[in-house]
């Protein structure tokens, strides 16, 4: 399975306007998130885009999800992930469930993708 977008494209112009450095795709991870983002692009167009053709939409909606789903494990990873709520005074922390982080996760995943696709007729379901 290819890619829809690459490293190049990534920094050069998606990149190009973006002045948060935190959530920045390194080069040695970038393809692995690219084809995570590509699947779930390809799952939520049932296959609509052509192999020969990927426009910018396309590209720049791999880019946002790639580095969305690259934000969302270095979170993870930190320990912030899931805090609901946080009282300063006796101290107390309130998770979110795993159902609600998925649930949110999927649904803004779906927003990104609508966001970039929606004019283009990748999102279509009926038969041409």
């Amino acid at each position: 399975m290819n890619t829809y977008a690459t490293y190049e494209f990534y920094i050069e112009s998606y990149r190009r306007f973006s002045s948060d450095k935190a959530t920045e795709i390194a080069n040695e991870d970038f393809e692995h998130y690219a084809l995570l983002a590509s699947a779930l692009i390809d799952n939520l167009t049932y296959g609509n885009i052509p192999c020969e053709d990927y426009s910018e939409e396309v590209r720049y909606c791999c880019c946002e999800l790639a580095e969305r789903m690259f934000g969302l494990d270095n979170s993870e990873s930190s320990g912030k992930e899931g805090i609901a709520s946080e009282s300063v005074t006796g101290w107390s922390q309130s998770y979110e469930s795993s159902e609600t982080r998925q649930s949110s996760a999927q649904q803004a995943n779906k927003e990104i993708i609508y966001k970039w696709l929606s004019n283009t007729g990748y999102l279509f379901r009926g038969v041409y």
